[in-house]
């Protein structure tokens, strides 16, 4: 797990190449459970002193977060689906109500394209379905 968190804070705004099912969704899951603490601890921070001035800090803990988050996310995102032999700007599809959402979860879900594609070489290292004469 250590080695994805690494590879994903070296690519931090890398668009381009190609990344793996495993390593994505670690870094979803990751991303989830660290965004849950931040909540937690916003929340009973929030509740330990409470006035009015306490009540907005789990929004911004939170707000803080996503917004340091987002690059990284909407760059993985864009080398999964490249990974799948699509543009990294179909991502955008997320735009569309539900259907979106539901598409680009196929996407991510899928296995990537046998092999190097357009978007470079495999992440898995295989050679693809006709690797052609060995040299």
């Amino acid at each position: 797990m250590e080695h994805y968190i690494r590879a994903v804070t070296k690519n931090y705004a890398n668009f381009t190449g190609r990344v793996s099912r495993e390593e994505f969704w670690t870094f979803m899951f990751f991303n989830f459970l660290v965004a849950i603490m931040v909540f937690l601890v916003g929340f009973i921070v929030s509740e330990t002193w409470v006035n009015e001035l306490t009540r907005p800090f789990v929004f911004q803990l939170v707000l803080i977060y996503i917004l340091a988050t987002l690059v990284p996310m909407i760059a993985i995102s864009a080398r999964r689906i490249q990974d799948t032999g699509y543009s990294g700007t179909f991502i955008l599809v997320n735009i569309i109500p539900y259907v979106g959402a539901i598409i680009f979860l196929i996407w991510c879900c899928i296995d990537g394209t046998s092999g190097p594609n357009m978007y470079g070489p495999d992440p898995k290292g295989r050679q693809g379905i006709f690797p052609g004469p060995q040299e």
